[in-house]
């Protein structure tokens, strides 16, 4: 089955990537547009590295996430491969933690949560040791909320949160606990995610290179109408890629919201219908989709301005 959707046009140079105020000579300029068109293409996920201790390469959005969040310090060492769970996420486990690589990016998963080690209640507070490390690692955002008060374990201060768990050594100081290897335990991947290797090889297959093609049903929208984005994704043959997901990220006037797009059907097209975001009239909408394509993700930008 084909189908039918605009053809971008380009906006390179046309306009910066931020809130534009439009004269009426603009937005008529703009009118004349039938969609707006393709900025940005960027690849991350090339980059890796391998671990001798344990025999495992950590590369691309989860090295990043790694180095940026105080690498072997913060989350040890990997002790799985990435692999792909049934629903197409990649995740890879480290003593400390367990990553997950979806389209918005690569976050904490909940184990605190999958282990049943409490339950969020809105009056549990992070406990004053803690306070400080808690908010440095990204506080509730990155962490999750307290699953219980903090408690004496075998002479450690010990606090559990959704997605890791707090401990105060003897010493006063404060680190992750090996919650991974515990999630390991009792949630086991794959037997070949846990085969560890003397070389850089990689976990999953390489990404394949894609040409992906963003584009919006309307250049302009007025407030209270629904907006219709258009995702076409092929490979260097020309050939559709189905299956793969998509995150649109909307920023305008500072702020931003997510739209899931439906994965990539066997012509390799995907659409998403929404409601968008109240944006200040006359502003531009600059619509950043994220694209996750095994370990990698693809970055691709496309605007629309929002009307009166």
């Amino acid at each position: 089955m084909s189908h039918r959707y605009p053809q971008p046009r380009t906006n390179r140079g046309l306009l910066s990537p931020r809130t534009v105020g439009l004269t009426f000579a603009g937005v008529a300029a703009v009118l004349m547009m039938s969609v707006a068109g393709v900025a940005l293409l960027q690849v991350a996920g090339p980059q890796s590295r391998l671990f001798t201790e344990t025999g495992y390469t950590v590369r691309g959005p989860f090295l990043a996430f790694f180095d940026d969040n105080g690498g072997l310090q913060t989350f040890g060492y990997p002790i799985t491969q990435a692999y792909s769970l049934r629903d197409d996420q990649v995740v890879q486990t480290f003593e400390r933690a367990h990553l997950q690589l979806d389209a918005g990016g690569v976050s904490l998963a909940p184990i605190g949560l999958a282990l049943r080690l409490g339950e969020v209640t809105a009056t549990v507070e992070v406990a004053a040791p803690f306070v400080s490390f808690y908010n440095d690692l990204g506080g509730v955002e990155q962490l999750g909320m307290p699953l219980g008060p903090a408690r004496e374990e075998s002479g450690l201060l010990v606090q559990d949160f959704e997605r890791v768990q707090l401990v105060q050594d003897r010493d006063g100081q404060v680190r992750l606990a090996n919650l991974g290897v515990v999630y390991l335990s009792v949630f086991p991947p794959p037997a070949s995610s846990l085969s560890g290797f003397g070389g850089d090889v990689p976990t999953l297959a390489p990404p394949e290179s894609i040409h992906p093609t963003v584009s919006v049903a309307n250049p302009t929208v007025g407030q209270g109408e629904d907006q219709t984005l258009f995702l076409v994704i092929k490979d260097d043959n020309g050939d559709p890629v189905p299956g793969l997901r998509a995150l649109a990220v909307l920023r305008h006037d500072g702020g931003i919201r997510e739209v899931i797009i439906p994965p990539t059907d066997a012509d390799g097209f995907s659409q998403v219908t929404f409601r968008p975001p109240d944006a200040e009239p006359g502003s531009q909408v600059i619509v950043d989709v994220h694209i996750l394509l095994g370990e990698s993700l693809w970055q691709i930008e496309t605007s629309y301005f929002q009307w009166w």
